[in-house]
């Protein structure tokens, strides 16, 4: 897990980190990562039944007036089961004092589909 924080930290912010190495799924029962006698598991691009595979994407970066900053927009269009859906969604990123850029905040992209397809379906 360790591993997986530093190479996270070359991606995301601190707290960003924390929330990715944190985050459960299948109704929160079971954490996206998790280490057991050293070996490494993670969710495997599964949210239920949704494969990140199955989505397309288009990235745009919009500029913020700041130079440390930009905001970047994720377009997408995927099947969720018998629905087409598409979205948008934006991130955040910031230059660090390193010079590379960090996302501060971030979606799961299964996330992002499952929300509107429960949103649409009147599902709770």
């Amino acid at each position: 897990m360790k591993e997986l924080e530093i190479y996270l930290s070359n991606f995301f912010d601190e707290s960003t980190c924390q929330k990715l190495i944190s985050t459960r799924v299948d109704d929160e029962k079971f954490p996206l990562f998790m280490e057991r006698d050293g070996i490494l598991y993670c969710a495997g691009g599964f949210i239920g039944e949704i494969s990140y595979d199955y989505c397309e994407w288009t990235l745009d970066v919009k500029n913020t007036g700041d130079d440390d900053a930009k905001v970047v927009v994720v377009n997408w269009r995927m099947n969720v089961w018998d629905r087409q859906l598409s979205g948008s969604y934006e991130m955040n990123c910031v230059r660090g004092d390193d010079g590379n850029w960090r996302f501060t905040d971030f979606v799961l992209p299964s996330m992002a589909a499952v929300k509107p397809y429960i949103q649409l379906e009147g599902i709770e």
